[in-house]
């Protein structure tokens, strides 16, 4: 099922009685963009870069590949990472991402292929991650690809993604086919130790001159289902 929102209300230190109020806002709409909700027009009006800050501190602070502590109290980053450790399913946004929290953008999205997630850095942070849906890809091009299996190499014998689903995608402007199929499977079964499979979604158009309806392609999605049998012996341990 879907992950619920965050309800915390608020965080009190009970020796200092310092409020971390800030704090629980970051991480509720955090939660939020993890989960592509939609926000109302008021709580939009209300993000500002501390919100930005605060996540991005936690998260270099829970990244072992950063060696970076940040100074907020220990319980704080406690709730962060129990909260981390949680996730097992993320749905991105990118239109949202783009359009309503571009600080988070920055965290989430390559810094050279705007509609590319970094996959390899979700699985860094949230180790019980099993799938991701990606929503409005559209175009991707050879680069975008290559880049994509490249973070799936990185990611051999790491987490626990099983699934990667890429909502709307057209392969140079062109809904995905048999073609592409062809093209890519191979490469990300040997190098990515994945299948790709095309999911489609028709719309009936009637035909004034036939007087008959048309099936046309509107929309495919591309599904790549991580093979953890098709690992090293090793690295399918590992795994576990």
């Amino acid at each position: 099922g879907t992950q619920s929102r965050v309800q915390i209300n608020g965080i009190r230190h009970i020796d200092t009685s310092e409020v971390f109020n800030a704090h629980v806002k970051a991480f509720a709409l955090f939660s939020d963009v993890l989960q592509a909700h939609e926000l109302t027009a008021h709580t939009k009006s209300t993000i500002t870069e501390c919100d930005y800050y605060i996540v991005e501190c936690c998260l270099r602070h829970l990244d072992r590949q950063k060696k970076y502590k940040n100074k907020f109290p220990k319980f704080v980053n406690r709730l962060f990472k129990t909260f981390c450790k949680s996730v097992k399913q993320v749905r991105l946004s990118l239109q949202m991402l783009q359009n309503d929290y571009p600080g988070f953008a920055k965290i989430l999205l390559s810094s050279k292929i705007p509609n590319l997630v970094s996959v390899h850095y979700l699985i860094r942070i949230f180790h019980q991650l099993k799938r991701i849906t990606i929503d409005d890809v559209h175009n991707v091009s050879d680069t975008y690809l290559h880049t994509l299996i490249a973070m799936f190499e990185r990611m051999e014998g790491k987490g626990a993604l099983v699934k990667l689903t890429l909502h709307n995608v057209r392969y140079n402007h062109e809904c995905l086919d048999s073609q592409f199929l062809s093209k890519y499977s191979v490469q990300f079964r040997q190098r990515a130790y994945a299948k790709i499979s095309i999911e489609t979604k028709h719309r009936l158009i009637f035909n004034e001159h036939t007087k008959t309806y048309i099936q046309h392609v509107e929309q495919t999605d591309l599904i790549i289902v991580r093979n953890t049998m098709m690992l090293p012996l090793q690295k399918h341990h590992s795994l576990k």
